[in-house]
């Protein structure tokens, strides 16, 4: 029966040079294996988004994965915050338009309240409109009311236009406080016809 000795000592008594493997160094992951991992970890949440929110919660998310932007959570008629500024969306209404450029206009009735201690401007040129395809289209300057700048609690309405093209589909408005905010996210589930000037 052989004895192991500890290396050190193996090497003094009989004389051998004990070789240790080198060990090779790890390879910096690929930018395909970051995929797969993004990819398992879209999967694993989809899975649970099934089970929880139906279809309806696995198609805002694997948009949210493509395009890059937050499922929305919110919906029509439900306040929203984003910075200071409370926001309430009253109401989505589309249609052919002789004004619009690109073959349909939108209007959105939208509210916003102050509910800082301090002054502040709130952007109506901020707000976005997104559609299907992901791209993301901003107010028109015609037609937009401004809410200008509202004091401690004060609150004020607008009417926000949108020129955009006949076959967009409307996904979702992103609210914003001011121009640098990411933005709140709220469903556009329902759009009523536009209203035509009589």
């Amino acid at each position: 029966m052989t004895t192991q000795l500890p290396r050190r000592e193996h090497r003094r008594r009989t004389g051998r040079t004990v070789i240790r493997s080198a060990r090779l160094p790890t390879p910096p992951p690929t930018e395909g294996s970051s995929r797969r991992g993004g990819l398992l970890a879209l999967i694993a949440v989809t899975g649970l988004a099934l089970l929880t929110l139906g279809p309806a919660g696995v198609a805002l998310l694997v948009r949210d994965y493509a395009t890059g932007e937050p499922a929305a959570g919110h919906r029509i008629g439900e306040p929203v915050q984003d910075g200071p500024v409370t926001f309430l969306v009253h109401q989505v209404r589309c249609g052919p338009h002789e004004e619009s450029v690109n073959g349909r206009l939108c209007e959105v009735t939208l509210g916003a309240r102050n509910d800082s201690k301090r002054e502040v401007t709130v952007p109506s040129t901020a707000q976005s409109l997104l559609v299907s395809s992901g791209a993301r289209h901003l107010p028109t300057r015609a037609g937009t009311d401004q809410f200008g700048t509202l004091a401690p609690g004060e609150a004020a309405t607008a009417v926000i236009r949108f020129d955009l093209p006949a076959d967009a589909e409307i996904t979702q408005l992103r609210l914003r406080a001011d121009t640098y905010s990411r933005g709140v996210p709220v469903a556009v589930d329902f759009i009523y016809p536009l209203l035509r000037p009589k």
